[in-house]
């Protein structure tokens, strides 16, 4: 085996927000909870999963969120954008040469950022995967044993938002990602 990558698997994934969530993310800012000014209501999350198949058949897995007024793409464009355009630069190529696809992915392909990093974080785990060592090793080493999740507080009323936020502190949470004001002005 010459630990190749033969293979590019990605699939779209729609996760829907709950009810009680997607009240709140309506009643803030721009009916999103957030202070960028879409037009249309942010019902769920999206999601591109990319499974990178090497010659014995490991398996390195990435993932990326999309939210169109953040990334500027959607997963059906991430999607098309490896199939037709990155492909070419990591199948046949050792995960371990990531740093020559991602030069290559740069050299022929402008922006489109989500979608190479898509296929930069499947490359890691497959490294990982292959010598059974944590991804984290070929990025410089384990610099922390946990990451604590943030919980997300969406822009909306003061007295919403801080409930919301002691709910959280309730139930563990110690890390918070507040969305403030309402432009750079207010």
């Amino acid at each position: 085996m010459k630990n190749e990558i033969v293979r590019i698997e990605l699939t779209p994934l729609y996760v829907p927000f709950r009810p009680e969530i997607r009240r709140v993310m309506e009643s803030g800012a721009g009916g999103l909870g957030m202070a960028i000014g879409a037009e249309e209501a942010w019902l769920g999350g999206d999601f591109v999963i990319c499974k990178l198949i090497c010659d014995d058949d490991t398996i390195g897995l990435g993932e990326s969120f999309v939210w169109i007024p953040e990334t500027g793409t959607s997963p059906e464009q991430i999607i098309s954008t490896i199939k037709e355009c990155l492909a070419k630069y990591i199948l046949g190529e050792s995960p371990f040469n990531v740093e020559r696809a991602q030069q290559r992915f740069d050299a022929n392909i402008t922006r489109n950022e989500v979608a190479k990093g898509l296929l930069d974080m499947a490359c890691y785990d497959l490294m990982g995967k292959l010598t059974q060592r944590p991804a984290c090793h070929f990025m410089g080493g384990q610099t922390v044993s946990e990451i604590p999740l943030a919980a997300l507080i969406p822009l909306t009323e003061t007295e919403t938002m801080v409930g919301i936020a002691e709910m959280f502190h309730k139930i563990g949470y110690i890390a918070f990602r507040l969305k403030l004001g309402k432009g750079l002005q207010q």
